[in-house]
């Protein structure tokens, strides 16, 4: 009896379990639809255009659109509202946007919409045949007229959709720049672009040649993509990030095969690959120019553009190396470029960055004062540190780099000589910038004062030597570009 007892029990825990189980599994299923997966509260883009035909489909959650960036200010749209997604979408077919809320699925389809061609103006997209307007909830589904990837923005507070075909570009990177994509999939797509001389700066990718599609005055949608983590130009995957920094390009100057895939996937869903197939002989511009809210108020013809001072170069290093010292207010950014326009060629950084911050486009210091710039287009590298100049020679009583430096009062620099110095060129006021990523020796940064100017050596030879007394203050305005001995 107590056998029986014990079978009993045995069969009723199994039977049990079984039906707990498999409640489980259903619940499960119930919760998520798309396969067994959960689905989060949000916008989704579904139909028989794309991939995903329902949120009941396996793999709905891939359909799911990202909360989107505002580009005025690069983050989150604050009050919400703003989604976009890229996904593949089939000419002629029907496509919705799906709002889930709990249990609820609203379709969202046509209300008032056009087909617009857009201009470029405000830097954004150029050229392209956007569907724009308003949805409303049960309207007449969405299509396309051509089966290619495309950028869908939803913008709730107004019940604006946009639809926007992508024809993915570089700037920088010089001709073609543009990305040629592989035959039509709702999977994936990869957008191609070979042997691509790569010696520009810093680049990213855009759409039709802009950086935005323009919503209202205060919201913009990113139509570009830019950095996201470390770049790397070995062939492996790099994630961007809608709007980001600038990609450096640095010392990975060359020949490439570049590939943008576009993956459908819940978010954003781009990488870039980057596979060197040759080398180049790299040339450096023979000027380069410093332009900001400090520098010339952004305008290419004002004064107060800084002229960058090229270094001397010194057996084979210094080559494509500037720098500057200048008097820097932290609220306002800045830029270079090696002419005096902006072509394209602008930058605020390159592969590395020392003691400034890169956002919103442009190049910050963490703090107002004088700062010495220093520019080495070969490594790749800018820092930007507190103003270090030195005093050299017999006017300072040795020939020890780095052993007499100036002191920083404001936007002047100055420094009290202690020996008598000839006017040859043994002697002489000599003084100089310092940088710590500076690789060559001291005179390749070298200036004197002349008649009250500060006059720097760059690609010269050897400077006038002007003599000066022991006990004399030499002060420096940078800012101004003038000198003074008394």
């Amino acid at each position: 009896m107590k056998n029986l007892r014990s079978i009993f029990y045995c069969v009723f825990t199994v039977l049990v379990t079984a039906f707990v189980l498999s409640s489980c599994k259903d619940e499960d299923k119930d919760k998520g639809g798309g396969g067994g997966n959960i689905l989060y509260d949000g916008f989704y883009v579904v139909g028989e255009a794309t991939a995903i035909v329902n949120l009941q489909a396996t793999g709905a959650e891939k359909a799911m659109m990202a909360v989107g960036i505002n580009e005025v200010d690069q983050k989150p749209l604050e009050k919400g509202g703003l989604y976009d997604k890229y996904v593949a979408l089939e000419a002629n077919k029907p496509f919705y946007v799906v709002k889930k809320e709990g249990a609820n699925e609203t379709k969202l389809g046509k209300d008032v919409v056009e087909t617009l061609i857009t201009d470029g103006s405000d830097w954004s997209i150029n050229g392209a045949e956007v569907i724009a307007g308003t949805y409303k909830a049960n309207g007449e589904a969405f299509t396309v007229p051509e089966s290619k990837l495309y950028q869908i923005v939803v913008y709730e507070p107004e019940k604006k959709v946009v639809i926007i075909p992508v024809q993915w570009e570089t700037n920088n990177l010089g001709e073609p720049y543009k990305l040629e994509p592989s035959s039509f999939n709702k999977e994936t797509i990869t957008f191609k672009l070979e042997n691509v001389e790569v010696k520009a700066n810093n680049f990213k990718f855009k759409s039709f040649g802009g950086w935005k599609y323009v919503i209202n005055s205060e919201v913009k949608i990113n139509c570009n993509f830019g950095l996201k983590n470390e770049f790397k130009f070995d062939g492996t995957e790099n994630d961007l990030l809608p709007g980001g920094p600038d990609i450096s390009i640095g010392a990975n100057k060359g020949i490439y095969t570049i590939e943008l895939v576009w993956k459908l996937s819940k978010g954003y869903s781009h990488t870039a690959k980057f596979k060197k197939t040759g080398t180049i002989t790299m040339t450096y511009p023979e000027t380069l120019y410093m332009i900001g809210g400090d520098f010339g108020d952004w305008t290419w013809g004002n004064e107060g553009i800084v002229e960058m001072i090229p270094v001397h170069p010194q057996d084979g290093k210094g080559e494509g190396a500037f720098w500057c010292i200048n008097y820097f207010t932290a609220a306002n950014g800045f830029k270079w470029n090696s002419a005096k326009a902006w072509d394209g060629n602008q930058f605020n950084s390159l592969g590395e960055s020392i003691g400034f911050e890169v956002k919103n486009d442009n190049a910050w210091v963490p703090a107002d004062g004088l700062y010495v710039v220093y520019i080495d287009l070969a490594a790749g590298k800018i820092a930007i540190e507190p103003a270090l100049v030195y005093g050299m020679g017999n006017a300072f009583g040795n020939w020890d780099a780095g052993e007499n430096p100036f002191t920083a009062n404001g936007n002047i620099m100055s420094i009290t000589t202690t020996g008598a110095s000839a006017g040859d060129a043994d002697g002489g006021l000599r003084m100089y910038a310092g940088s710590s990523i500076a690789n060559t020796d001291w005179w390749t940064r070298e200036f004197i004062i002349l008649d009250g100017k500060i006059v720097y050596r760059g690609n010269g030879n050897d400077q006038e030597r002007v003599a000066v007394a022991a006990g004399k203050t030499v002060s420096l305005d940078f800012r101004a570009g003038t000198g003074e001995i008394k």
